[in-house]
This record gives structure tokens, C-alpha cells and sequence, in this order.
């Protein structure tokens, strides 16, 4: 019976086992294919994507290549039955290669995708990176960077932005930019706006106008001045703003510190006891003080850009002791002594002190002249010359100023028509007077004596005291002849008037006088003439003790004197005579 199902099962058994072995074949040749597949999307990822991993993929699959290989060769050529374990070897080998032709197909479509994406990853992160570089660079800049959209709302402030302001960039673009940077008062916050986007577009306007004169708030409140430029552009079809702001505070300080010191230089410039003007090199006023247009008289006269020898000529103009001329020669400071014209005419001494005038360079500019007006200084000179030369009692001019102004006569009259005369006079009983009534009574003789020449001689004779009773006066005449009588009628006039005076009680007026002659023809010295006429006045004086003339002139012959042309007599009372006791 078991042989008998045996060999009916037998064949069945046998026709399984055939079934087996060629569905087995059949799942390695399929599975053999399927890691053929496999393996060349392997190689397509090792070609697209080389590494290590997937070196180690591709000879794995290389491996179950060459093993179902063999299994088919074994199978096909020694005809081995199919058994549960080459069946399911078989099942395991197709599974396997379906696993690794699914996850090879996958990985090579997912990296052409990403092989596809690549450029666009690339390009992102260029962009990524240009951005990193742009924000970078916004934020190391010195100015402050502010983004606003159309409705003026803040975007983004760079760090420089948000150290001058104050604020976070989370914190500003929740504000208006009109909250950092508010309009200064003017029209253009007058203006009807009627949307957002008019508003800011007027708001950007006002901006450039203002320019520099726009004042920032600080988050704290504090407001300080800066200056703004304003940029718009187009971005994804949306209107951005972007303003460039630098905090100018220590610009504007240093602008009031400027202005400040060119005030105090003005005020030094204008308030210097000086004149002072300063000149181009090419003669031209560059700039004048207030104290020059008042020492000149040329306040409301505009000066600037004039040339300087046509607005106040002098004698140093167009010369070689021309300051600037000077100056340019490489002299390094000047000082001249001239005379220079008021505008109405009026001769003004000054000194001018030139100095160069430098840029910052270094290079000459010009110079800057110091007018010093020195008429006080000339008039106390001419003071003191008055002074020396004229004697304090009599106002006449002392021994030294005769002498002086006689010499020039002498030298002025030496080979000319002229004739000169110097008469001597002494002032007689002085002695007496001063010691009767006093040293008061006797320089009050000496100033009625002066008054009598005054007024007997003429403003061009020169009249002198010598000193104590000692006059002297320098007659300069082409002929005298024609006056002699009217001196000796005014001489003796001034005399008479002046003892008849009822207040002149206490003494007489008596003069003694002596003359000489100077002859142009056969000179002498001044000296001389003083020795001859005193020798006469004294022989006068001499005389009168005699009732002789009051005056000898040199005509009379005297001892050791030889006659002369010119005769004069001039009388005066012969004795003093006190008033009663």
C-alpha cells in the first residue's frame, strides 16, 4: 500500500521538485537581473555622487552578481532538485534584488533632483553669502543706514543707526521714520496730505531741501543735529527709502568754534589801536580795520578789491622802499616813516610796520601793514623842539633857537640882493629893579620888553632873548633905508605908552641898543655880528651916562671900528626914575 501511494506520489513529487527548481531558477535569473539593474544605477550614483559608501553599495551588488550567477550555472548544469533552502535562497535573492533596484532607482532620481536643485542651492547661497557681506559692510559703515517703506514706516536700521538713535532695529520698525527724524517747522508740514504714500513722498522732499539743518531724536529725547541724504528705489515692485544720516554735532561745535573765533579775531581785528590793512601780492586791498577807515576818514567807502597806491598814495609807492616790494624781496618785517593824507586833505604822520602774510602752505599771500598814527607823537617832538629853543618867560626864542634860525637867515641871504641887520638890546637897571621891587617887578620889565618888540618888528624878523636883559632880533630887508624911520617911530611909541601908563609908576622903561650889518658881498659870521652889535649897545649904554644917544648905530665911528653905510637912531627916555617915596 505505501509503495503503492509512493509510486502514485512519487511522480507528483517529482514534478513539484521540476516545478521548484525552475520557479528557483526563474527567481535567480529575475533577481540576478533585477541586481543588474541595480547595479548599473549604482554606477550611475558612484558617477554622479562618487564615495565611499557607495563604492562599498556597487561591490556588494557586484558580489550577488557572480553568486546568482553561479547558482543558475549549478542549477542548469548539474540539475539539482529544488529544495526548500534553494527555494527560498532563491525567493530572498529576487527580494534582495528588488530591494536594491527600488533603493538604487529612488537614490538616483532623488540625486538628479538634487543634481537638478543644485544651481538654484548654489545661487542661494551666493545670495545668502552677498547678503551676509552687504549687512556686513551696513553695519561697520561710520553713517547711520535707516530703510523706510512708502507708508515711512522703519525697516531696518544698521548698527551705526541704532548707536546714534538709540533704538533696536526690533524696536524702530514698529515707529514712523518721522518719530527718529521729525520735519523742522516750514511749509512743508502745511501741505493737505491725503494718503500714506503722499505723505512720505513730501516728507523725502522736505529732506532735501533741508539738507543739513534737520535735527535727530534720540531715544532718551535728547535731540542733535545731523545731515541726511535720501536715496528711492523699486524692490520686488515696492518703493523703499533708504537714508544715510551722520551725526554732525562736533561738525556743528566746531563750525560755532569757528565762528566764535573769527568774531573775537574781528573784534581784536577792528578794536586794535592801530590801523591795520592787509594787501595782496598784486597790490590789491585784501581787507582793512575799523580803526584805519577812521584814521584815514574812509569808513563809508568800500576799499576791498582797490588797488593800494590809488586809495592812499605815498612817497614810498611805486619805489623800491615800497613795503610789499620789500616783502617780496624776502625781508621779513618793514617799518617806514611817511606822511599820509586824510580824506579831507589833512597830513597825517604814521609809521607802517609790514609783516608777510602766510596760507597754510606757507606761500606769501600779501602783507599785513600797521598804520601807527604818531601826530601826537609829532606834536609833542615839535613841543619839545618849541621848548628847547624858546625861553619860558617871554615866549621869544632862547639863545639856541636865535642862533638856529639865524644861521638859516645868514645862509639863506649869503650871495642874495638882501640886506641883513641884527640889532642888540639891553634892557637897562635891571639890577636896580630886581632889587627894589622885587624879582616878580623884573621879569614883569622883561615881558613889557618883549611886548615892545613884538610890536615894533615884524612876524619874519627874529626876535630872541638871549638870556637875562639881553635881547636880540635878525632884520632881513632888500632896503632897510625904508623902514628905518617907522621902527624908530613904532620903538619909540611902544616905549613912550608904556611910562605913561599911570599903573607904571614904579620905574621907566630904558633900552640901550646896538646894530650891525651884514653885507651879503663880503660875509661874516654870526657870531661876528653878535661881537659888533653888543660892542654898540654897550657903547649906547656908555653914552647915555653922558646924555649921549640912546642907541649908536654903526654908522658912528666907535673905537677900532670903521664907518659904515646904515645909520639908525632909535631914542628912549635917558635916566629911570623912581616914583615918589
Amino acid at each position: 500500500m505505501l509503495f503503492f501511494y509512493s509510486g502514485l506520489v512519487s511522480p507528483f513529487l517529482d514534478g513539484t521538485k521540476m516545478l521548484f527548481g525552475q520557479i528557483s531558477m526563474v527567481l535567480v535569473l529575475m533577481g540576478a537581473c533585477l541586481l543588474t539593474a541595480g547595479l548599473i544605477y549604482t554606477r550611475r550614483i558612484v558617477s554622479a555622487l562618487p564615495g565611499s559608501s557607495l563604492s562599498w553599495n556597487f561591490m556588494f551588488c557586484l558580489i550577488l552578481f557572480f553568486l546568482s550567477g553561479y547558482l543558475l550555472f549549478t542549477f542548469e548544469h548539474y540539475g539539482l532538485p529544488a529544495t526548500p533552502i534553494t527555494m527560498l535562497v532563491s525567493m530572498v535573492f529576487f527580494g534582495g534584488g528588488f530591494f536594491v533596484l527600488v533603493v538604487t532607482n529612488l537614490s538616483f532620481r532623488t540625486i538628479e533632483q538634487v543634481r537638478q536643485l543644485a544651481p538654484l542651492e548654489r545661487e542661494n547661497i551666493q545670495i545668502k553669502g552677498m547678503q551676509r557681506r552687504i549687512e556686513t559692510i551696513l553695519n561697520t559703515a561710520a553713517e547711520g543706514i535707516i530703510t523706510f517703506d512708502h507708508k515711512g514706516m522703519v525697516e531696518s536700521l544698521n548698527h551705526a543707526a541704532e548707536r546714534l538713535f538709540g533704538y533696536t532695529t526690533q524696536e524702530a520698525t514698529a515707529k514712523s521714520i518721522q518719530a527718529l527724524i521729525p520735519l523742522p517747522p516750514g511749509p512743508g508740514q502745511q501741505q493737505p496730505r491725503r494718503t500714506a504714500e503722499e505723505a512720505t513722498n513730501t516728507y523725502i522732499e522736505v529732506l532735501k531741501e533741508q539738507g543739513a539743518d534737520i535735527i535727530g531724536i534720540h531715544k532718551n529725547g535728547a535731540a542733535f543735529p545731523i545731515s541726511i541724504t535720501v536715496g528711492t528705489t523699486i524692490l520686488e515692485g515696492a518703493q523703499i527709502h533708504t537714508a544715510v544720516v551722520s551725526d554732525i554735532s562736533e561738525r556743528k561745535q566746531a563750525e560755532e568754534n569757528r565762528k566764535s573765533a573769527l568774531t573775537e579775531l574781528n573784534q581784536i581785528f577792528n578794536s586794535a589801536a592801530d590801523g591795520m590793512c592787509l594787501i595782496s601780492t598784486e597790490f590789491k586791498i585784501m581787507r582793512v580795520n575799523e580803526t584805519y577807515e577812521k584814521l584815514f576818514g574812509l569808513r563809508n567807502r568800500i576799499l576791498s578789491g582797490q588797488l593800494c597806491h590809488e586809495v592812499f598814495p605815498g612817497p614810498a609807492c611805486h619805489s623800491d622802499d615800497c613795503p610789499l616790494s620789500r616783502i617780496k624781496a624776502g625781508e621779513n618785517r618793514v617799518e617806514i616813516e611817511c606822511v599820509k593824507e586824510h580824506a579831507n586833505g589833512t597830513p597825517i604822520p604814521i609809521i607802517i610796520t609790514a609783516t608777510p602774510f602766510l596760507g597754510k602752505d606757507g606761500s606769501l599771500i600779501g602783507i599785513i601793514e600797521d598804520y601807527k598814527d604818531i601826530t601826537d607823537r609829532k606834536q609833542l617832538e615839535s613841543r619839545l623842539h618849541e621848548i628847547s629853543i624858546t625861553d619860558e618867560l617871554t615866549g621869544l626864542l632862547n639863545r639856541r633857537g636865535f642862533l638856529t634860525m639865524a644861521e638859516k637867515q645868514l645862509l639863506a641871504a649869503h650871495g642874495g640882493p638882501k640886506q641883513i641887520y641884527l640889532l642888540y638890546a639891553d634892557l637897562d637897571n635891571m639890577k636896580w629893579i630886581n632889587d627894589t621891587f622885587g624879582h616878580k617887578m623884573g621879569d614883569q620889565a622883561l615881558i613889557e620888553t618883549t611886548a615892545i618888540l613884538k610890536n615894533t618888528f615884524r612876524n619874519a624878523d627874529v626876535v630872541g632873548r638871549l638870556g637875562g636883559d639881553e635881547f636880540v632880533v635878525l632884520l632881513s630887508e632888500t632896503s632897510i633905508q625904508d623902514r628905518c624911520q617907522a621902527i624908530i617911530n613904532r620903538f619909540e611909541e611902544a616905549i613912550r605908552q608904556r611910562n605913561a601908563a599911570p599903573k607904571n609908576k614904579e620905574f621907566t622903561l630904558q633900552i640901550s641898543v646896538g646894530i650891525s650889518q651884514y653885507n651879503p658881498t663880503t660875509p661874516c659870521s654870526l657870531e661876528d655880528l653878535l661881537n659888533r652889535a653888543d660892542a654898540r649897545m654897550y657903547a649906547c649904554k656908555h653914552s647915555r651916562k653922558h646924555q649921549s644917544p640912546a642907541v649908536v648905530p654903526e654908522g658912528n665911528p666907535l673905537p677900532g671900528d670903521a664907518a659904515v653905510d646904515c645909520r639908525l637912531a632909535i631914542t628912549a627916555n635917558a635916566a629911570a626914575v623912581r616914583s615918589k617915596n
